[in-house]
């Protein structure tokens, strides 16, 4: 029942915002069945959901050494954080330097995702976009959907700082295997070509 009530939650957005304290204690009972998908809801609240930083920062810690006793670590768990955090926003400064720790990673995906979030809680942090961007130019030629999706948000949330990733953008606008990053790739150069 519960993951049931999580994706409904998840669904109602920033008016499950009195349900916040609730979502914050699942996060902490530790099963790892359904932290994710409090954070998931703990992100449709948005920048409201500020209490939950410090919960959901421990949830960038890295996962530990495969074992039988931690056998129910799910490393999702830590995109839905990450996730969440950058849904936030600027509340979530608290996370900044793990997050950018975790956009230098040698996973294409979690990187991706850290640096999105980062960019989504310091947007005027200049010093961002000059890392930001060559990851992301990589990450577009990435064979995971999911990782070349939100680089091409994330160069189109940049803006005109990403310009240098015009002539890769247009090339996933057009030949992208996947409908969904070719339209993120459209909408990414409308937005740094300032349309």
């Amino acid at each position: 029942r519960r993951p049931i009530a999580l994706e409904l939650l998840a669904g109602i957005g920033a008016a499950a915002r009195p349900t916040l304290d609730q979502l914050i204690g699942i996060l902490r009972d530790g099963d790892p069945t359904v932290a994710g998908d409090a954070a998931i809801a703990i992100a449709a609240i948005g920048p409201q959901a500020a209490a939950a930083v410090p919960e959901l920062t421990k949830m960038l810690a890295d996962p530990p050494a495969p074992t039988d006793t931690n056998a129910g670590f799910f490393p999702q768990q830590r995109f839905a954080a990450i996730y969440a955090l950058g849904r936030i926003g600027p509340d979530a400064t608290a996370a900044a330097s793990r997050l950018r720790e975790l956009s230098q990673s040698d996973e294409e995906l979690l990187a991706t995702v850290a640096t999105w979030a980062s960019l989504k809680i310091s947007p005027q942090d200049s010093s961002l976009f000059e890392s930001a961007v060559p990851l992301l130019r990589r990450a577009l030629r990435g064979e995971r959907e999911m990782a070349r999706l939100e680089a091409a948000i994330a160069l189109g949330d940049i803006g005109a700082a990403a310009d240098s990733a015009i002539p890769i953008l247009e090339l996933v606008s057009e030949d992208d295997s996947s409908a969904g990053v070719r339209a993120a790739a459209n909408a990414a150069l409308k937005k740094i070509r300032g349309k």
